[in-house]
């Protein structure tokens, strides 16, 4: 019996020693301390400039085992950063709070769930990435102190995150640009072609090159232009779908073009890369070989009637006008005439207008006044010792103004310029009504100044069959009288193939013909002998700015006949209705209404054989109560 109660003892003993343990059984073990896992100087995980909002956890842990919950949470801290410069000698800056957004809701840490995170949410990675491009980010952090209703470990209860943007992982084609080439290059053309991306990627990605019609299409669509196809087996590439390894960052293969396939008309080869999943960088997602024909080689067009055209830039070195209304030169590009009338880029420091500071680029605009199908562009350059001040440029072409289409590039070799030739630039027929030349490089620099000239543009228009030139007919022995003329070798300036020089009629009593200073006014050309023509070229007088000249005539009739007639066709119109003569058409210049002299061509219904042309001018744009103003500055006949 007392040996049981003994051991009943010992186990009342052990019974109230267990309930005085589970009373303090936390006693002597560690408190429940608060810390940030990854505190001080830290980069947030990396996110991209195309992502709608990007974070970055914050790691809180609490140690110990007590049962007992408490809350966490961060805030910004200007003492934090303080601190941390203050101590590692740093100087970086609070990240301006726009940007991002701090977790404002607090996290519950128990024993049994001791971590958790918070979060920094970068609201505009966009407008962020900007900042870093334009500032760059290393200096700016935020700065976070953590904050609990239990106890902080201040050896690790802050962070400073460094923001880590970068622009999308984007896949690129090196070689992705638009290249024009004339004449279908000499010789078969190998290109190395490489896909390329910034960093490794974690996997292997499958891309494609396509050179489809639907690779063109959508070349067209994004640049406004009408490019076609090439003939098969122009071009190919060894490998239309290539690999890009886990781990590498290039994979290439190689483009061939065989310039034996060419038809010779304008076209076309597009290498556009395509990644299905990845995004693919927008600037470096295409190759287009453009190929034309040379200047000469290609025919069927014809050139656009320059009547009414407009044009405008900002550059120009000085204006003409004589005595009337004084215009940029830019206006001589358009006017029609080859010969000394031109215009001049700035060259010094007296440029009447010259926003560059004698820099290039520079452009020009040209308005057909209505949408026109084009084929093709030209320019002739500036005549005499100037003629090889242009170096390399393009051309684009518009049908709204809004919308371009780079369609040609130009280049010229120092030395070796024809300044009697027209360049032509060929492309796919499309609409357009403006025409945009960009001059990027010059032959020509003088200190600061990028010299560029040029006397002439043009478009041209598809055509059915090849385009011929009208044939002039020598003016050799030809005479020419008049009704009406100024001084006594007026009227021999209109046979005299100077558009320079012209016939007016009598504008005061100093006049040749003082009783004929008013309309109408009749010229006759003899050409000596009975000629084979098609038609009547006709030139309007050669001086910008002046409303006597060039714009004085406005309109009136050509006619053309075999043989001359025995009325007074000075004073009388009984010839038009004689039968004797055929019309060979009507002008009518309206003022201000083109720059252009000419030429203007009169076509004859059929070949006609003919020996006298002659103009009856019924209107003038400048009349008074004393004299009517006309004149012109050449008459030919031309043949098909």
């Amino acid at each position: 019996m007392k040996k049981f109660k003994y051991i009943a003892f010992i186990f009342s003993a052990l019974g109230m020693l267990s309930v005085s343990c589970e009373n303090e059984r936390d006693n002597n073990l560690p408190g429940a301390a608060i810390y940030i896992v990854n505190d001080g100087l830290q980069t947030s995980e990396t996110f991209y400039s195309v992502d709608e909002v990007a974070k970055t956890p914050v790691r809180v842990f609490r140690s110990g085992y007590f049962d007992q919950t408490v809350m966490a949470s961060v805030e910004l801290s200007e003492k934090v950063l303080a601190e941390y410069n203050r101590i590692n000698a740093a100087d970086y800056k609070l990240l301006p709070e726009e940007y991002y957004e701090v977790d404002a809701k607090p996290i519950a840490l128990t024993s049994d769930n001791r971590a958790g995170n918070l979060y920094v949410t970068f609201t505009d990675p966009a407008a962020l990435f900007a900042l870093k491009e334009s500032e760059g980010l290393e200096n700016y952090v935020i700065p976070l102190e953590l904050v609990s209703d239990g106890v902080v470990n201040n050896d690790h209860n802050s962070i400073l995150i460094l923001p880590d943007v970068l622009e999308q992982v984007l896949l690129s084609l090196d070689q992705a640009e638009t290249q024009f080439i004339v004449d279908g290059g000499v010789s078969p053309d190998d290109r190395k072609l490489t896909v390329s991306v910034a960093r490794p990627l974690k996997e292997d990605v499958v891309v494609s090159l396509d050179m489809s019609q639907e690779a063109i299409d959508w070349y067209n669509t994004a640049h406004h232009t009408s490019f076609r196809l090439p003939s098969s087996g122009f071009a190919s590439v060894a490998e239309n779908s290539l690999v890009l390894k886990s781990g590498q960052t290039s994979v290439s293969t190689t483009l061939r073009v065989d310039p034996s396939g060419w038809d010779g008309e304008p076209c076309a080869v597009p290498v556009r890369l395509v990644a299905d999943g990845f995004a693919v960088d927008p600037d470096k997602e295409c190759l287009l070989l453009h190929f034309a024909p040379a200047s000469e080689d290609f025919k069927m067009y014809e050139p656009l009637d320059r009547y009414g055209w407009k044009i405008d830039g900002q550059y120009y070195h000085g204006t003409v006008g004589g005595s009337g209304k004084q215009i940029p030169t830019l206006w001589r590009i358009i006017d029609g005439v080859t010969v000394n009338s031109f215009w001049d880029a700035p060259y010094n420091s007296s440029a009447v207008s010259d926003p560059n500071k004698g820099k290039m680029p520079i452009d020009f605009t040209i308005d057909f006044g209505a949408v026109k199908t084009v084929c093709g562009l030209g320019i002739r350059n500036r005549d005499g010792a100037y003629c090889d001040r242009l170096k390399a440029g393009y051309f684009e072409i518009s049908k709204d103004g809004d919308n371009w289409a780079r369609v040609a590039e130009f280049g010229f070799v120092k030395g070796q310029v024809d300044p009697n030739l027209d360049y032509k630039y060929w492309f796919e027929p499309a609409e357009a009504r403006y025409m945009r030349m960009t001059i990027t490089e010059s032959n020509a620099i003088n200190g600061e100044y990028h010299q560029a000239s040029l006397a002439e543009a043009y478009a041209y228009a598809p055509a059915d069959k090849p385009y011929k030139p009208l044939s002039k007919l020598s003016q050799e022995g030809w005479s020419v009288d008049a009704n009406s003329y100024q001084n006594n070798d007026t009227c021999g300036k209109l046979i005299d193939g100077n558009v320079g020089s012209h016939w007016e009629a009598g504008y005061n009593s100093g006049s040749k013909t003082p009783d004929n200073l008013k309309l109408p006014f009749v010229i006759q050309v003899d050409m000596a002998s009975v000629q084979s023509i098609d038609g009547v070229e006709m030139w309007r007088r050669n001086t910008i700015g002046k409303n006597e000249s060039i714009f004085g005539l406005k309109s009136g009739s050509i006619w053309v006949s075999e043989r001359a007639d025995d009325s007074d066709w000075k004073t009388s119109t009984a010839w038009q209705t004689s039968g004797a003569w055929t019309k060979a058409g009507e002008f009518d210049f309206e003022m201000n209404a083109s720059i252009l002299v000419g030429p203007f061509y009169y076509m004859l219904p059929q070949t006609t054989n003919a020996r006298y042309i002659r103009i009856y001018i019924t209107d003038s744009n400048d009349k008074n109560t004393t004299r009517d103003t006309a004149a012109i500055s050449e008459i030919s006949a031309v043949r098909k």
